[in-house]
């Protein structure tokens, strides 16, 4: 009987290794079929392209049944986003001290008018400025983001941006035609009482229309030179030009026009 029991068990061993070796195949096999769904799965992919954002889609460069791949390598399409849209705009370097204090007190709103129809237009701000000036334009660029739920505005557009500078106290407004870039600055003729003129150098704050804005280099009643201002030297004599019928300064402009 001992004999017999000793017998049954080494059976019994001999089969649970042999079911061990069958388990251990059969989950290699399991193994190899799932590596080939996955390898499959991952080929499949490559058969569509997902967009990694909301969109708009441009003309396709390709059509259906065209040869693609790394061996063929074309651009599909092309996917902009329209919402929220950002807009680029380079206002002078001589008037960044002013924006970026502005900027460092907090959001700055901005207002992005149609190019071709200022009627449409979207409320934004800024989020972005350039860390150099361009040396070729001596502007600094900054950028506004703004919604464009409606798809009014698309990439490329041409816009009029207007910053929300808030209030800015002692401004002289004077006509912008007034204003004589040099280099990093701005200057205007002064004329003074005997008619001549000397140049002064001024800070621009704001523009408005077809004027702008001085804190520094001009005072209430000061007159200036507003035609003919890159022929003149100082001490010149100028001849006060009657008034025209066109758009007048801002109300408390002390300004006038002078040639």
């Amino acid at each position: 009987l001992l004999e017999t029991a000793v017998a049954a068990v080494r059976t019994a061993v001999a089969l649970r290794g042999s079911a061990q070796s069958e388990v251990a195949g059969a989950e290699a096999l399991v193994g190899a079929a799932t590596a080939q769904v996955e390898g499959a799965a991952r080929n499949l992919s490559y058969c569509s392209v997902k967009a990694p954002m909301a969109g708009l889609l441009g003309r396709s460069s390709v059509s259906e049944g065209q040869m693609v791949g790394p061996s063929y390598a074309a651009t599909l399409n092309t996917l902009v986003e329209t919402d929220p849209m950002w807009v680029q705009f380079s206002p002078s370097a001589t008037e960044w001290p002013l924006r970026d204090a502005l900027l460092r007190m907090g959001e700055v709103a901005a207002t992005v008018a149609y190019g071709g129809d200022a009627s449409i237009t979207a409320r934004g701000r800024v989020v972005f400025a350039s860390n150099a000036v361009d040396v070729s334009t001596s502007t600094i660029m900054l950028r506004a983001e703004f919604p464009n739920a409606s798809g009014a505005f698309r990439p490329g557009t041409y816009a009029n941006v207007t910053l929300d500078l808030g209030e800015i106290p002692n401004v002289v407004m004077i006509p912008a035609t007034a204003l004589v870039p040099r280099e990093t600055e701005f200057r205007v003729w002064r004329v003074k009482a005997d008619s001549t003129v000397e140049e002064v150098r001024v800070e621009v704050a704001a523009r408005e229309d077809e004027f702008v804005g001085v804190t520094k280099g001009l005072a209430a009643g000061d007159r200036v030179v507003t035609a003919g201002t890159l022929k003149l030297t100082g001490g010149a004599k100028t001849v006060e030009a009657p008034p025209e019928p066109s758009a007048s300064a801002p109300a408390g402009s002390p300004a006038s026009a002078v040639k």
